[in-house]
């Protein structure tokens, strides 16, 4: 495999100039901050954010910085209006949700934002209480990697472009509260007007309840309206129905509209229903996915690949994500001008895991590394098809 130290030496040559600043929960040696607020306050475009353990308010990003948590926690969590020259990067941070709060909001981004091993938790929210978990609102690109999230529903997606990896999300189910009234539940996933592409990912939809006065049959995992839909098998690939609770038939895939673009290799469980209802134009087609694991700087980044019907494909990485629409290979998201090719690959099986080096050099902690495969499919086929991965995105640590 080619190096990806090239790579690695370019971002931290476009980084050699900004700034780091670290916060920590108790002034110290090397401590900059005691809460996350001031930090960013202080920060410009390119700076990184080290967040040591601690538990600090919420916050919210206007401009393209780097926050990397260690352990760290936090409230609610915005990021708005990055511009297209900039690129926004939150690792490694847990939104320890309440029944008041507890979302993290990306909203009108022309710029990219990617967002890896974040962990959002919540307690349930009693009817009429504040939007809880991820979403994402008329934005551009926005990556999510490694993430773990509950919520009403746990994405809620708008008018932008997303790719998801790696993930679990999960709708909040209902419960009886006092033995009378059930509270609402969601779906894992909802998309409007989105494209969204998603790869090795859990989806589950809310579970159902029947109280004395109101009943709630599960809810679906993926609900879309209007929306253009790919998603990959790879690791562990699921849509989930919740389950029942109440009479009522629960589909996997609600997607009403638009285009699904389905790996056979996705588990599906729907509860007295068709796995897929909804109007979209369907296609059940094998699609390549891309996992991200590692990145401790001294240790190794591990990349795997699953290539369905063993095709021959491409592994190309880049500095900054910029999402396209090329049909019919469908979302590009790798900036054309710090994209390369690392590696053409035939794989002698359905899957490849490759791992490099990620150097000690401190001045790398931070950066991101955005992937993607381009890979051939059906060969023997007078024109063989072409088609995009999801993207994955690796931080040094």
């Amino acid at each position: 495999m080619r190096s990806l130290l090239p790579l690695v030496l370019l971002c931290g040559a476009l980084s050699a100039q900004s700034r780091t600043f670290v916060v920590a929960p108790s002034p110290g040696n090397g401590v900059d901050f005691v809460d996350i607020p001031p930090a960013v306050a202080a920060a410009a475009p390119g700076d990184l954010i080290v967040v040591r353990a601690g538990t600090y308010s919420g916050f919210t990003v206007r401009e393209g910085i780097r926050i990397l948590g260690e352990g760290a926690i936090c409230g609610s969590v915005e990021v708005r209006s990055i511009p297209v020259s900039e690129q926004c990067s939150l690792t490694g941070l847990t939104i320890d949700g309440d029944s008041q709060s507890g979302s993290f909001t990306v909203a009108d981004c022309v710029g990219p934002v990617l967002i890896q091993d974040v962990r959002l938790t919540v307690d349930w929210p009693p009817s009429g209480l504040p939007f809880q978990g991820l979403r994402v609102l008329r934005s551009a690109s926005v990556g999510l990697t490694n993430c773990d999230a509950t919520g009403s529903p746990a994405l809620s997606v708008v008018d932008s472009t997303v790719s998801v990896a790696g993930s679990t999300l999960r709708g909040l189910s209902s419960f009886v509260q006092r033995g009378s009234v059930a509270t609402p539940n969601y779906a894992g996933v909802e998309a409007t007007r989105a494209r969204f592409v998603v790869a090795a990912s859990r989806i589950l939809g809310g579970g159902g309840a029947t109280s004395q006065f109101t009943s709630y049959p599960g809810r679906p995992g993926f609900v879309a309206v209007d929306s253009h839909v790919s998603i990959a098998a790879g690791g562990v690939a699921e849509v989930l129905a919740g389950s029942p609770g109440a009479p009522g038939a629960v589909p996997a895939l609600d997607v009403d509209g638009g285009t699904l673009v389905l790996d056979p290799g996705v588990t599906l469980r729907s509860y007295g229903s068709p796995d897929v209802v909804g109007s979209a134009i369907r296609d059940l087609r094998a699609l390549p996915s891309l996992q991200i694991s590692g990145g401790e700087r001294g240790g190794m980044m591990r990349i795997d690949v699953a290539s369905p019907q063993a095709g021959p494909f491409v592994l190309m990485v880049g500095a900054k994500v910029s999402a396209m629409e090329l049909s019919p290979l469908g979302l590009s998201f790798l900036d054309r001008s710090t994209a390369f090719d690392v590696l053409s690959i035939y794989p002698p099986t359905d899957s490849v895991a490759l791992t490099f080096p990620v150097p000690q050099d401190p001045r790398l902690q931070g950066i991101s590394m955005a992937f993607q495969v381009l890979q051939v499919q059906d060969r023997h086929l007078p024109q063989p098809r072409v088609r995009f991965s999801n993207l994955a995105v690796g931080v040094v640590r």
